[in-house]
């Protein structure tokens, strides 16, 4: 059963019959609207007598135990017999609450529908084909319009694998249509996030590592940008091959010159020590990013940098870097840090880099770390 399911099982008593039916019973409908049970099942049962056809159609009658094993009656009934019933319950704490129990039950009904579309689409592919795949799976999963809803309904035990699926499904798309889910998958995985959020503050922990399956997305959808960005550049240079000689010597021109910091790209977030990466895990016995670090790499303002620097990747790469910190910090443990995330960015290894130029350990100093900078630029040599 999906989280959604869990949810309204758990919280309304809602549940699917064997005929695929969203129900709920007649103990769950006195328990929320502070009804005797008897005399729930006493207007069920006038119902009943005056209109015979919703015997086992609307209502059905079984049996349960109570908490003293005795056989006790209960009626379980549809969306139906539940408006007629809670349509008798007067008050504005009733009215409020039959809408949200009438909210649950659509929306159950709605993932009902959905998961048996997804299910009979799948079954016809397996007759047609005589075979089903993953990609016959994955086609369906992550359609154009069912991507959201794959994301949004999904299972935290699955998520990591769904979104390796994803990935390796939507990496044999063009570079357009891999956009586009991307941010169908995002939109679905942050849905996912404010449900989780808002069913229960201690889902906290399922939010972080959904936050990095968001950031992950982006990461692999800012790749793809890249990548088309520089195949439109490389296009650009085949178009003007009468002017590379021209290029190319006005280019190691500007290369050799020591660039002002005005040339720098800034970036509003403070730089992190290589000295608090690391903790080592006495558990696994190895060192492991550390919290704080983690949260420092969940919070880098990637939507605030540049998303095409003028680089060809395919030569050597000079960098310069540039720190706003407090006074007495060492910008040199900063480095790294600043290094693994601008690349990541950017979707490249730092192995590219030839060189690492320091403008300055600090070209200012600021009285709390929060408020610190990170500068750079990136050149080809």
């Amino acid at each position: 059963m999906s989280n959604v399911l869990t949810k309204f099982e758990r919280v309304f008593g809602l549940t699917v019959d064997d005929k695929g039916k969203v129900v709920t019973n007649s103990i769950r409908v006195a328990e929320y609207y502070g009804k005797q049970h008897k005399d729930v099942l006493e207007k069920i049962r006038g119902f009943i007598t005056l209109i015979p056809q919703l015997d086992r159609r609307n209502f059905t009658l079984i049996e349960y135990r109570d908490e003293r094993n005795r056989i006790q009656p209960m009626y379980v009934m549809d969306r139906q017999g539940f408006s007629m019933l809670v349509n008798k319950f007067t008050g504005d704490e009733a009215t409020l609450f039959t809408y949200k129990y009438t909210q649950a039950f659509e929306e159950m009904a709605e993932e009902i529908a959905d998961k048996k579309e997804f299910i009979t689409a799948i079954t016809n592919k397996a007759k047609t084909n005589k075979v089903l795949t993953l990609d016959d799976i994955n086609a369906e999963r992550f359609s154009v319009g069912r991507t959201i809803k794959t994301f949004a309904n999904a299972d935290m035990k699955t998520i990591d694998e769904l979104v390796a699926d994803f990935n390796e499904y939507v990496s044999k798309m063009d570079t357009r249509t891999r956009i586009k889910r991307a941010e169908s998958a995002i939109s679905g995985i942050q849905r996912l996030h404010d449900r989780l959020i808002e069913e229960n503050p201690s889902n906290i922990g399922h939010c972080y590592n959904l936050k990095q399956l968001i950031i992950e997305i982006k990461d692999n959808k800012h790749q793809i940008e890249n990548r088309k960005n520089g195949g439109l550049k490389a296009a650009l240079k085949r178009d003007n091959n009468k002017y590379k000689d021209k290029y190319r010597e006005l280019k190691k021109q500007i290369t050799s010159l020591t660039p002002e910091l005005e040339d720098y790209y800034q970036i509003n977030y403070s730089g992190f020590s290589e000295n608090s990466m690391y903790d080592y895990n006495e558990k696994c016995k190895k060192w492991v990013k550390s919290n704080v670090y983690k949260r420092w790499i969940a919070n880098f303002p990637h939507e605030d940098m540049p998303s095409d620097c003028g680089i060809d990747w395919d030569r050597p790469i000079k960098m310069y870097l540039a720190f706003v910190q407090k006074n007495k910090t060492d910008c040199q443990n900063y480095i790294k840090s600043a290094v693994d995330q601008i690349f990541r960015h950017y979707g490249h290894d730092d192995y590219k880099i030839e060189d690492i130029d320091i403008r300055a350990q600090r070209i200012a100093t600021v009285n709390n770390h929060s408020e610190g900078k990170i500068y750079f630029l990136l050149r080809n040599v």
